[in-house]
Order: C-alpha cells, then sequence, then structure tokens
C-alpha cells in the first residue's frame, strides 16, 4: 500500500510505501511503478490543486 499525494498536474509526488507483505520485497517495484502514473488533477474552483494522502494498493501474483 502507498500513500502519496498528487501535485497539480496530476503526477504523484512524496510516495511512501506504508504496507508492504513481505516487508522491502517489492518496494522499489511498486514505487517506480506508481512514478509512471498520471491522475486527472484534482480541482478546487476550477483551477488544479494538490491532493495529499492519496493512497492505492498493489497486488501480485504468480501466475502458472
Amino acid at each position: 500500500m502507498l500513500e502519496f499525494d498528487i501535485n497539480r498536474r496530476g503526477r504523484p509526488m512524496n510516495i511512501e510505501v506504508i504496507e508492504s507483505e513481505p516487508p522491502g520485497a517489492f518496494d522499489r517495484v511498486v514505487i517506480d511503478a506508481l512514478r509512471r502514473f498520471r491522475y486527472e488533477p484534482v480541482l478546487e474552483d476550477g483551477e488544479p490543486v494538490v491532493f495529499e494522502n492519496a493512497r492505492n494498493g498493489f497486488d501480485f501474483r504468480i501466475q502458472r
């Protein structure tokens, strides 16, 4: 589980891993993946603003 802010252009920033199982195993991979995400900027009175404390989770599954 990652917690992060979304800047005025819709890009994640201040990314932090807040939960990981097993701890540390996939942290670098999910941080790198989230950095490539783009979100619709949050608007306040028609102007883009920073959105704080967004969360996104990732699940990894082994395929056979």
